[in-house]
């Protein structure tokens, strides 16, 4: 059972990257939003931003559900409930992220390097 567990966690590590890629701006601040509305590609892109967000908050709560667990504050059972909520929802979340990708392709706007390799629904 605990190989399984061992295999979901590093399913949410992120994987070093071979090059850095440099921002113009400080990791600490938020991206400069521009001073007019939107586009369609735009907003896609900042909800995907927020997607990636929230899937790194998940990644740390199964951190934390897992140290619970080793230190006895919950049982097997809370530990497993606990960690279907949270694969369940990152699920969701990578099958939108995996639609918006799609959808900025088809749209023809261009898609953030730092994303990596772009996968298509088809």
């Amino acid at each position: 059972m605990m190989g399984l567990i061992d295999r979901i966690k590093s399913w949410f590590r992120r994987k070093p990257k071979t090059s850095t890629i440099s921002s113009p701006y400080p990791e600490s601040s938020v991206p400069p939003v521009p001073s007019g509305p939107l586009s369609e590609g735009d907003l896609l892109v900042q909800e995907h931003d927020q997607l990636d967000t929230e899937r790194t908050r998940l990644r740390q709560e199964i951190v934390v559900v897992d140290k619970q667990y080793s230190q006895g504050e919950i049982e097997a059972g809370a530990r497993d409930r606990a960690y279907r909520t949270k694969l369940a929802r990152a699920g969701r979340i990578s099958m939108r992220q995996l639609e918006i990708r799609t959808q900025l392709v088809e749209m023809g706007h261009p898609i953030p390097d730092g994303w990596g390799a772009i996968s298509i629904m088809r």
